[in-house]
């Protein structure tokens, strides 16, 4: 409608005035000041220096209050008692009537607040009316100010406020910038800092930046995916909260160091047999020098977890009173599950052991961490996400009902422990020993459905994980489906470009809801 484009040309006019306002007068507080400085009771000298400067101001005539009282003039209603600025129009100028002798920063002010009722032409040669101000009302409060309350919006550049100490004083655009700042806080990671041992760690700031923005949503979800693409280091964004989160251990059992060692913060790292030793080599023996005990990681393929029997490596303990590879992963604070899109597919049993072997938490008031690196989250449609959903935020299945955390982990250690015991035995059924090591139960068998954590907040559009990405994929497939019937249409106009102006584009953002919170993905410029 007419109106709606009126409405926008006038917001952009006023928005282009304000920005040419600021750029033409920004810097005139400190040449003023810098003129009082020089000579502040010489009214004369102040005044020729403004016309110099600001030639806008060419009608302005300073002239010194007198003691006597407000001067002879007419105005829109009685000067208070208090009045300390008057601005009064002559024929051909405008007299700025005001104290010399005042403090240097109220004088600044007082003539500051009268030039901006000068230019914005509040106050001009020939009016019948002048203006009147006090200390109060050059704030623009009260309701019949809107003049000064002009001044101080139009030119709120010249007047710097004191320090805000509450909500309450911000303006509507400060309060609307902090939302914005709070939120772009909370997408970069800001509201997180990794401990000063990773930053010092990670010395690149755009990988220190994706290693907060993950920490914020581990710390809100407990789960999250970095989605880079293939060479930009997910590796060493990972490595980065390996060391954030076991140091932050350290210092959280400083005073018990019994405890650091008989019970410190597991990671498990989950990777493709052809990284395992990248990783063994390259990425975690460095992470020595910054407080990170080396027994306290293991990195275990992913075929380690398609079939386990009493024979399967992943059971056998590499040394007397070692846990094994599994009890260690069952046990782990931090799984990192590198090319995770190796488990988007409910066809392959290694998916549904990993989803219900993270579902088991570890212990009682510290709910285990999951990150995904993949750079391909989604192949052929949103049930590869869903899979991967599923990895990080089904519902937790526990080891025991103790009511307290030490209790709860004493009691976890030994039901690990004991599950491995039984499945290195010979008493279970030989086959898969999976199951029985996850659920507890020698006739548990896994389900193909996912059973999502309904105490999440991810917006109000999500209120059900599993829904909203069904949901997602039909909106996927329809539009899919639009994109070629619309490739069909257009086919027979002959080569080139082909255009569907018609149709008109359609913003593709699936998902957005939940990605935009536990997926972080960068560009390759950004990295580079």
């Amino acid at each position: 409608p007419a109106t709606s484009y009126e409405s926008f040309f006038s917001l952009e006019v006023v928005e282009n005035e304000e920005t040419s306002r600021e750029t033409r007068y920004g810097d005139f507080r400190q040449k003023l000041e810098a003129i009082l400085a020089s000579d502040a009771g010489n009214l004369q000298q102040v005044q020729e220096e403004i016309h110099r400067i600001l030639p806008e101001a060419g009608t302005l005539r300073l002239s010194p209050l007198s003691a006597a009282g407000p001067p002879a003039a007419s105005f829109m209603g009685p000067p208070q008692a208090g009045a300390n600025l008057f601005l009064i129009p002559d024929v051909d100028c405008v007299f700025l009537l005001l104290d010399p002798a005042q403090p240097p920063e109220s004088l600044l002010n007082q003539l500051l607040h009268g030039i901006g009722h000068l230019l914005l032409g509040q106050v001009r040669p020939g009016d019948r009316h002048g203006h009147w101000d006090t200390a109060e009302t050059m704030q623009g409060t009260g309701s019949a100010r809107q003049w000064d309350r002009a001044v101080r919006e139009r030119f709120s550049f010249w007047f710097p406020r004191p320090r805000v100490q509450s909500l309450e004083e911000c303006t509507v655009n400060e309060k609307a910038l902090l939302g914005l700042w709070r939120m772009i806080g909370e997408m970069l990671g800001e509201s997180r800092r990794l401990h000063p041992r990773a930053e010092h760690y990670q010395q690149a700031a755009y990988q220190r930046q994706a290693a907060e923005r993950l920490l914020a949503q581990l710390e809100e979800y407990g789960g999250a995916m970095l989605c880079d693409g293939v060479g930009l280091g997910k590796t060493y964004v990972a490595t980065t909260l390996i060391v954030h989160y076991v140091n932050l251990w350290k210092e959280r059992y400083e005073q018990q160091p019994d405890r650091l060692l008989s019970d410190p913060f597991r990671i498990a790292i989950l990777s493709p047999n052809s990284v395992v030793s990248t990783w063994q080599r390259e990425a975690i023996p460095p992470l020595a020098a910054f407080g990170v005990p080396l027994p306290t990681i293991r990195v275990i393929a992913h075929t380690r977890l398609s079939r386990i029997s009493r024979s399967s490596v992943v059971l056998e303990p590499p040394g007397r009173h070692t846990p094994s590879d599994w009890e260690h992963l069952m046990l782990s604070d931090l799984v990192v599950v590198d090319e995770a899109h190796n488990f988007r597919s409910t066809d392959a049993r290694r998916s549904l052991v990993l989803r219900d072997l993270l579902r088991l938490q570890p212990r009682k008031e510290l709910r285990r961490r999951v990150l995904l690196l993949t750079a391909t989250p989604v192949n052929n449609s949103l049930e590869d996400l869903m899979q991967e959903s599923a990895l990080l935020f089904s519902r937790p299945l526990w080891l025991s009902d103790a009511a307290t955390a030490e209790g709860y982990r004493r009691q976890a250690v030994s039901a690990v422990e004991d599950r491995c015991q039984k499945a290195r035995g010979d008493r279970l059924p030989a086959g898969d020993l999976a199951a029985f090591l996850v659920h507890g139960r020698p006739e548990a068998k896994f389900s193909t459905a996912n059973e999502f954590r309904d105490d999440l907040d991810f917006g109000p559009h999500v209120a059900r994980i599993g829904d909203y990405l069904k949901e997602q994929n039909k909106k996927l497939v329809q539009w899919q489906e639009e994109a070629k019937t619309r490739s069909k249409a257009i086919a027979p106009k002959g080569p080139g470009p082909s255009t569907d102006e018609s149709a008109g584009s359609r913003p593709a953002r699936i998902a957005e809801e939940l990605l935009d919170r536990i997926v972080v993905q960068r560009s390759r410029a950004l990295c580079k």
